[in-house]
């Protein structure tokens, strides 16, 4: 009795196969896109060297599998705050390490927009199936499942979310360096400016301990003053030697950040002015929301996350798997009946010929707890991620606000040292020597007011590195640059003495 399948099912069997091959080239297109998409991304995130107006200096496209520990002690020292920002960005292990990360996140898109590995199944049978056309003892067969082509489509945009994840990663690590380099800057700037004034005090000394010693050989003033100037001069070339001590260690953070040894020489620092800025704090923030690396971090998590639940969405729809058989049938004698009558006989007995099957199969997405799960658990992550998003824009208005207001105390305090504090005392130290020196005032006077001298123009330049430092921070923060007028006032000057 011969057996026929209905015509619908050979229907379905024929337009699952064609809708197969429609998702097939569906997915294939579809990755294309999403893969050239994120090649171009990945190469503008290597090309950018740091946010805009972080640094003057061209953007170069950097290499993170180039080694550059070696001959490092070899090169030039750089000259300029642009040169020490332009080697960290290029040399700096953390910079790389956030550039391979980003790689390593691109190379998930191209395994995410993937079709699954074709299952390939060998079947032996020690015991064959006997059948009328001959025993089947082997079978073959391969199979391969094609994903709703909306599920790879999200799994795509999910893995292109993390890259994108990964490069604003690059940028806060980028700019982070940026800052770090200038804040190590300025407190080489600040410890130079000391040992220059500490030199300056040194000779002054020594020209005081000429006058003493003038006066106590004329028997105008007693040898204790002699011995209290040379007191004074062993007292600051002391803190002269301690000043070099930590410019050393300055000048090893500074190469620790452009990946050099610490004994590298670091060339002095040139005097600067203080840099004006006329923005006010409304624009800084609303700068900062836009800018700001940690927030487009946090951004980024958030996108992810709705691609999370929008591919989880989608775990309720079957996949099909469609496959092809081939089953072995080993031939047999022919059918021999009694009486030797063959006329009524199939001849397909005699032949063995091999069976071949097309297959198709869908998973059944049974288990809707666990469906209900994924849905809830990327829902509850993309809550976290808006929650997180909101701690960070507060951490950055807080953060804006705190340099913002660092700034402005700093450049008034630096002013008012400039203008007033720094002359007047000055001119309080000239006027005791010319007093000393006609006898007409004590020597203990003239120290105290030198020191004091001494100490507002140390703060000067603490104030004057304080407040690019603040600066330094508020670029972090905002993620641009906010120098307005990056010559500053040109009335002021980096010699006071």
């Amino acid at each position: 009795m011969n057996w026929y399948l209905p015509k619908w099912v050979h229907y379905l069997v024929g337009d699952s196969l064609r809708l197969s091959a429609a998702v097939l080239v569906c997915t294939l297109l579809g990755g294309c896109t999403l893969k050239q998409q994120a090649s171009r991304e990945l190469q503008l995130a290597i090309d950018s060297r740091a946010q805009p107006g972080l640094t003057t200096t061209p953007s170069q496209s950097v290499d993170p599998y180039a080694s550059t520990d070696a001959n490092l002690a070899e090169q030039l020292p750089p000259d300029s705050l642009a040169e020490y920002i332009d080697c960290a960005l290029a040399n700096n292990p953390t910079i790389k390490s956030a550039i391979s990360a980003m790689r390593a996140a691109f190379d998930q898109i191209p395994q995410s927009v993937s079709l699954p590995d074709p299952l390939l199944r060998m079947m032996s049978r020690p015991e064959p199936i006997r059948t009328a056309a001959g025993d089947l003892s082997f079978t073959l067969a391969v199979s391969q499942t094609f994903p709703v082509p909306a599920k790879l489509d999200k799994a795509g945009r999910v893995a292109l979310a993390e890259a994108r994840l990964a490069i604003k990663r690059l940028e806060a690590a980028r700019l982070n360096v940026v800052t770090h380099v200038e804040n190590g800057y300025y407190h080489l700037y600040m410890i130079d400016r000391s040992l220059e004034v500490a030199e300056e005090d040194l000779q002054s000394l020594k020209q005081l301990e000429a006058i003493v010693t003038t006066l106590y050989e004329v028997d105008r003033v007693l040898q204790g003053d002699v011995l209290y100037v040379q007191a004074e001069l062993a007292r600051s070339a002391d803190m002269q030697q301690q000043l070099f001590r930590q410019r050393e260690l300055a000048a090893a953070k500074l190469n620790e950040l452009m990946n050099k040894p610490p004994e590298s020489e670091v060339p002095t620092t040139t005097a600067m002015d203080p840099p004006a800025m006329e923005t006010d704090f409304a624009e800084l923030r609303r700068l900062a929301l836009q800018h700001n690396p940690q927030l487009a971090v946090a951004n980024s998590e958030v996108e992810r996350g709705i691609a999370n639940v929008e591919l989880t969405q989608l775990n309720c729809w079957p996949d099909p798997t469609i496959g092809f058989e081939w089953n072995y049938v080993e031939p047999r004698d022919a059918f021999q009946p009694l009486g030797g009558d063959t006329t009524m006989v199939n001849q397909m007995s005699e032949t063995g010929a091999d069976s071949w099957a097309i297959t198709l199969q869908f998973n059944i997405p049974l288990w809707l707890d666990k469906l209900h799960a994924q849905r809830t658990q990327a829902r509850h992550r993309l809550m976290q991620a808006r929650h997180a998003r909101h701690a960070t824009q507060n951490a950055v208005s807080n953060a804006v606000f705190d340099a913002w207001t660092r700034v402005r105390a700093h450049t008034n305090t630096a002013k008012v040292l400039r203008t007033s504090v720094i002359p007047q005392s000055r001119q309080a130290y000239d006027v005791s020597l010319s007093a000393y020196e006609t006898g007409r005032n004590a020597l203990v006077t003239i120290i105290e007011r030198h020191r004091r001298l001494l100490d507002v123009e140390l703060l000067f330049h603490k104030e004057l590195a304080a407040t690019q430092q603040a600066y330094a921070d508020l670029k972090n923060a905002v993620g641009v640059q906010v120098i307005s007028n990056p010559a500053g006032d040109p009335s002021s000057t980096g010699e006071h003495r």
